[in-house]
């Protein structure tokens, strides 16, 4: 039933249906009548998109966030596209219980351990979840499954894991929020502050080491520490290698679960589909989300050690986790960061994005990252007063913003993120930093009218003119 609609008379019906053209630009203009306050967007309404670049009503935006983290592969990407519309045209389920299994199912965690994802030997994957909220819950679960005698979970200050409740309560920037619960269990070490920058060989600092001594007094009574690689929402502060390593030699000897929350930094962001591949340093737990789809369809898993996969039936899985459409999306989106036998492509797509898919994306991040960081660098040589320091590492580099004292300054970080956004430029900030973090398809001429854009609106903030 379902072919006899797809016919090549019926093709004009589709490719018209949801054209950008037929967009109806006033449908937001009463938003404040019927969304909550927190979810109503700008006046600025998403048309269409390609690669880096979003078409909105009031012209073009260039995206130095990838939406949100979510886009690494940027606006629709033809091959996950592709993909997708293949698996639609087909007779097989577009939704299933979970009481069903199917191939797409199962391909997909088996593709994961073929692949050695965060480097977890022999591991055991949940990959029924939504969103990183939910892979983060999974992962405490589990590990308090595992260690159930011991009461305390460590995490750290300037941590972001969700807004779910329980990745509430292991978030240091969520606690200002209010709870019908009690989270005493949870204990707060204070932020990593070595790196700058993820390729930066650092020592462990004294308030590392106090860190690490306050671990080792209540570690017998600890069922797992959780981390971010990169804390995205504390000004983009790396861990380093070396407290990174330290870490784990703790973990293990006390029999810890180590979790990294790589919601922020798996999936081609660090050239790598993992910080704890970057590092060489792999957790017992690992939870993804986001750019796993590239934004095409909600999806999250953890990857974890073989001792952790007992979990009771209800708590491992939501309604709609490992949505099929997700994870024709998730396959593709591998596909185009590691590459494909040649022979398995079709023989009319465009030369460059054969080759591309042939070659596997990651390897250009090298040469992009260089050439971000090149123009930031310049950026920061142009106002050394306000741009005091950048953080991070290969496709995200933070900005710290300051004033004319040498004092951190949100405020006009934000007042920044906000003149960018009304020029043609997307990018986020977290404090006084602002967060830079493209797709990994991003043009160089790309780049460049960004950097431009974000050079000119410092300068309108700071209402200094720059050095060239």
């Amino acid at each position: 039933m379902l072919r006899n609609y797809f016919t090549t008379e019926n093709l004009p019906y589709f490719f018209d249906r949801f054209s950008p053209s037929k967009t109806d630009l006033l449908s937001g203009m009463d938003a404040n009548r019927y969304l909550v306050d927190s979810i109503v967007p700008s006046d600025k309404l998403a048309i269409g998109g390609d690669g880096a670049i979003m078409h909105t009503n009031h012209g073009d935006l260039i995206d130095f966030q990838s939406m949100t983290v979510n886009c690494i592969l940027g606006q629709n990407d033809p091959w996950v596209k592709m993909q997708q519309i293949a698996y639609l045209l087909s007779e097989r389920p577009s939704f299933h219980t979970t009481r069903l299994g199917s191939e797409i199912y199962y391909s997909l965690p088996k593709r994961l351990i073929n692949i050695g994802l965060a480097g977890i030997p022999d591991p055991v994957i949940s990959h029924r979840q939504c969103n990183g909220s939910d892979a983060i819950e999974h992962a405490i679960r589990a590990a308090k499954n595992y260690n159930a005698d011991r009461d305390l979970l460590v995490s750290f200050r300037g941590s972001y894991h969700g807004q779910n409740l329980t990745a509430y309560g292991v978030s240091d920037v969520q606690r200002k929020h209010g709870f019908l619960a009690s989270f005493d269990s949870v204990l707060f070490l204070p932020a990593p502050e070595g790196a700058i920058t993820i390729d930066t060989e650092v020592n462990i600092t004294e308030t590392e080491r106090y860190s690490l001594d306050q671990l080792r007094k209540v570690a017998s009574n600890v069922f797992a520490v959780i981390l971010e690689p990169i804390q995205m929402n504390n000004g983009v502060q790396p861990f380093s290698r070396a407290y990174l390593e330290s870490l784990k030699s703790i973990c293990d000897h006390m029999d810890i679960c180590l979790i990294y929350d790589e919601i922020q930094t798996g999936f081609g962001w660090l050239g790598t589909l993992s910080a704890a591949e970057y590092h060489g340093v792999s957790p017992n737990i690992c939870a993804f989300g986001k750019a796993i789809t590239s934004g095409n369809g909600p999806l999250a898993l953890t990857v974890a050690e073989q001792r952790f996969r007992h979990m009771k039936y209800g708590t491992a899985s939501k309604t709609n986790g490992a949505d099929v459409r997700s994870l024709v999306a998730a396959h593709a989106v591998i596909d185009r960061l590691l590459g494909v036998k040649s022979d398995s492509l079709p023989g009319f797509l465009h030369a460059t994005l054969a080759e591309q898919l042939i070659n596997g994306l990651l390897p250009t991040v090298e040469n992009t990252a260089e050439h971000l960081w090149e123009l930031m660098r310049d950026i920061q040589c142009r106002c050394p007063n306000t741009v005091s320091q950048l953080k991070g590492g290969r496709l995200i580099c933070g900005l710290a913003i300051t004033d004319y004292d040498g004092k951190p300054n949100p405020e006009m970080a934000e007042a920044i993120v906000d003149d960018c956004f009304d020029h043609g430029l997307f990018l986020r900030h977290s404090n006084n930093v602002l967060i830079v973090k493209v797709p990994i398809v991003i043009t160089s001429n790309q780049l460049i009218s960004g950097s431009k854009i974000l050079l000119e609106s410092i300068k309108r903030i700071t209402g200094v003119s720059h050095a060239k």
